[in-house]
């Protein structure tokens, strides 16, 4: 007696099964249904990342560096990586910038905090302002990195 396949529902015919052409026709559109699919599926993926638009975060300090990616895609920005102080540092410093058209636009109201309300967990944090100035908040210890990862509406 014949079975089906986990996946994608092809029968399995068992061996004292006559061979039926139709079986294997059937299987066949399965699998070139789904092969299609998967095609279209790429193309899309591979779509996608060529609208993505990548830039550069410009440091402001020599002493400055910036690992990791940072791109427009959607109508987001995306910033995902580390900053980091090749001489340790503790507290905060502003030595970053975005480019102008990739920077955080204020839709409706107002933001206000204080540095304690950035770093609030002390363990670092980032701030990017709307003029594209980025703000590192150092942990109170030793610390040379501030891990993140950034997404903000921009359109």
């Amino acid at each position: 007696m014949a079975t089906k396949t986990t996946n994608y529902g092809l029968t399995k015919p068992d061996g004292a099964d006559f061979y039926d052409v139709d079986v294997q026709n059937d299987n066949m559109d399965i699998i070139d249904k789904q092969m299609k699919a998967n095609a279209n599926d790429i193309a899309q993926l591979n779509s996608d990342l060529n609208n993505r638009i990548e830039f550069t975060i410009t440091s402001i300090d020599s002493k400055y560096a910036f690992t990791g990616n940072s791109y427009k895609h959607n109508g987001k920005v995306y910033i995902n990586g580390y900053f980091h102080c090749n001489s340790p540092s503790v507290g905060i410093t502003t030595c970053f910038f975005v480019p102008e058209g990739f920077r955080p636009k204020i839709k409706c109201g107002s933001a206000c905090y204080t540095d304690d309300d950035v770093n609030f967990n002390n363990i670092g944090a980032v701030k990017i302002d709307t003029n594209g100035d980025i703000t590192i908040y150092f942990p109170t210890v030793y610390s040379t990195c501030v891990y993140t990862s950034i997404v903000y509406d921009i359109d």
